[in-house]
């Protein structure tokens, strides 16, 4: 074991686990984490030393974004979570890869089965309709899976659960705040954006998602009452922001006191 903890790799991996995490982190729970992420090991002392350094000399100064949330939580956070500056507005590339998964393809090939006579065909021919539905069906499933298994107390099924043959606009819901949310999954076009149909209504949340070679990606979100006809992934919401509103709930965190200590500047990259 090694007598000192190399602090700049040790930041550095911090960061990483922070950012992966997209949910706020006890400072010493994260320095453990950290530790891991850059193979060394340490005990005791240089434990507890390696964690007052996470706290002091990165969180407290603000080192890539950062900032700490002082006692009783103690928590690290990034600023970029809950600021709303314009520049933050346009997505930085985070995002949510889901593992492709069997049950979401079973799950995905039933519901296709049992809506696919009421779908809305959209002009589309037999093959182009078959490939839509299918595709969209894969995508969805797999953002709803994950949103249920990660936040269980939220999810709620969307309002036709198991009702073939009747429509509604959401994929599935969510409770946010005292509020119900209805979520909406958008899957991209041909050419790679998202758009929305002049007839589609709107609902309270649209996620915009797509499939990769080995995963389902979400990359952002928009308000129903924010939505465009067209636009890329890059000119969405970012993801986190929606995800760390959920784990405040869920964890009984204050969201609204980290966002104030969010908008203080300071930090250094």
């Amino acid at each position: 074991m090694a007598n000192s903890v190399p602090m700049d790799k040790l930041f550095r991996g911090c960061r990483d686990v922070l950012a992966a995490a997209m949910c706020p982190i006890h400072y010493g729970r994260l320095t453990e984490l950290g530790l891991e992420k850059i193979a060394t090991p340490a005990r005791g002392d240089l434990l507890q030393r390696a964690k007052e350094d996470v706290r002091e000399k990165m969180l407290g100064i603000g080192r890539f974004g950062t900032a700490y949330v002082p006692q009783p939580v103690c928590l690290a956070i990034f600023r970029r979570w809950f600021r709303q500056e314009q520049m933050e507005v346009i997505n930085n590339g985070e995002g949510i890869d889901i593992p492709y998964d069997t049950a979401a393809f079973d799950e995905a090939f039933h519901d296709a089965l049992m809506r696919v006579l009421k779908m809305d065909p959209k002009g589309a021919l037999p093959q182009q309709r078959a490939r839509r539905i299918a595709n969209g069906l894969v995508i969805e499933k797999h953002v709803a899976g994950w949103f249920r298994h990660k936040f269980m107390r939220q999810y709620h099924e969307p309002e036709n659960v198991n009702q073939w043959d009747r429509w509604c606009r959401n994929d599935f819901r969510l409770t946010i705040g005292k509020r119900i949310f209805g979520v909406d999954v958008m899957g991209p076009g041909q050419d790679g954006e998202f758009h929305v149909s002049a007839t589609k209504p709107t609902t309270d949340v649209h996620l915009m998602a797509e499939r990769t070679l080995t995963t389902v990606h979400i990359s952002g979100f928009e308000l129903g009452d924010r939505l465009r006809p067209h636009f890329g992934s890059e000119n969405v919401v970012p993801i986190c922001r929606l995800i760390v509103l959920l784990h405040c709930q869920s964890n009984g965190w204050d969201y609204h006191a980290m966002k104030n200590i969010a908008k203080r500047r300071g930090g250094r990259p």
